[in-house]
């Protein structure tokens, strides 16, 4: 296979050859998703339709699935890309993250009705860990399993703080039944996932790139729950011991300090006594000033009645209303004597309600 390309993110094509011809091949991405894998001078099985061109008679292939040929060419492809993504630091250890204190809920990814599933199941539910199940089926093989295992992810990962752990796994296979699990696309989704990921891809001597890119890694489903179980049971003890410490050290803290903690509680008394007799004592005293003040006050207010009642006497205006009058000359001073005017001057003369203006015919002094 030579001349190995990809268009518009959706297009495969490529080059098949031998000594005597070449054949054009191309196909969707989806049909074939380990092109990755794929590279100049290896050799390949291609399943597919001939399509014959009529304009030209050309001839070529429409491919379904395309395989490295035999365990040794695809055991080259897969050593090759794990070194690409060794590279690029997906194994690092540094970047995995540890597994969960506590497991609360776990996403699932797992083929539905397969031993996988149900051995991971049934030794996760045999101890009571109270620990939550919610799981999204897949295929675990062929073409679509990749497709497939994204959406699971997809899903998981749009509210990532519900769930403590997804577990991806499935029973062991050939070399060719787990290439989906050493898919690049797939080693991607993994390695972008919020989640920590726990897989569990086949037997024992089983290693697959999903097992080196996730973050933690069981040799087998069996194997996945029971390191979970393990986990729990381990926090829980932890919790009971814990919890045991503290009511030891409390129940010695208490027998210990008893006696402290009544002499402190004397104390308290006595303080809080003199607290509330100095607080009685000065609501006394504050008692007696207000009522001096309200006295005060009182008198004050009596002054100020009487102060009004003098000023008022004062007011002009209370006496014109006696009848009296008020005499001003042109220049409105008031007039107390017959000397301030003279003959012919004009005076006015101010009643409560009113006024006359006059002219000095005559005055006596």
């Amino acid at each position: 296979m030579a001349e190995i390309k990809t268009s518009q993110g959706k297009w495969f094509f490529a080059t098949l050859k031998d000594d005597q011809a070449s054949v054009p091949v191309f196909s969707y991405l989806d049909k074939v998703p380990n092109w990755q894998m794929l590279q100049d001078g290896l050799k390949v099985r291609i399943e597919g339709q001939p399509k014959i061109y009529q304009k030209t008679g050309r001839f070529s292939l429409f491919a379904q699935s395309i395989t490295p040929a035999g365990r040794g060419a695809l055991r080259e492809a897969l050593e090759n890309l794990k070194k690409e993504l060794e590279q690029l630091g997906y194994f690092d250890l540094t970047r995995k993250r540890p597994f969960p204190l506590f497991v609360k809920r776990i996403g699932l990814i797992s083929a539905p009705d397969s031993r996988a599933y149900s051995d991971f199941v049934t030794i996760l539910n045999s101890l009571p860990s109270g620990i939550k199940i919610d799981f999204y089926p897949v295929l675990v093989q062929g073409n679509q399993a990749i497709d497939k295992i994204r959406l699971a992810f997809d899903f998981f990962n749009r509210n990532p703080g519900r769930y403590d752990l997804l577990v991806l796994t499935r029973g062991g296979g050939s070399l060719e039944d787990l290439l989906p699990f050493n898919n690049r696309a797939l080693a991607e989704v993994v390695y972008g996932s919020q989640i920590p990921v726990l897989a569990a891809i086949g037997h024992e001597k089983d290693e697959c790139l999903i097992d080196l890119v996730a973050d933690i890694r069981a040799a087998t489903p069996t194997a996945a729950a029971q390191m979970i179980n393990s986990c729990q049971q381990q926090f829980l003890l932890d919790i009971d011991q814990l919890a045991e410490e503290i009511i030891s050290s409390y129940r010695e803290s208490v027998l210990a300090g008893s006696d402290q903690l009544n002499g402190l509680v004397n104390n308290l008394f006595v303080y809080y006594q003199r607290q509330f007799q100095r607080a009685s004592l000065l609501f006394t005293l504050l008692e007696e000033a207000a009522n001096r003040l309200l006295g005060q006050v009182a008198f004050e207010k009596e002054n100020l009645a009487n102060l009004k009642k003098l000023l008022a006497s004062f007011d002009y205006r209370s006496v014109l209303r006696r009848g009296f009058t008020l005499t001003l000359n042109d220049r409105g001073k008031i007039i107390t004597a017959s000397r301030q005017v003279l003959l012919g001057d004009e005076i006015t003369t101010r009643f409560y309600r009113g006024r006359i203006i006059s002219l000095i015919k005559q005055k006596d002094d």
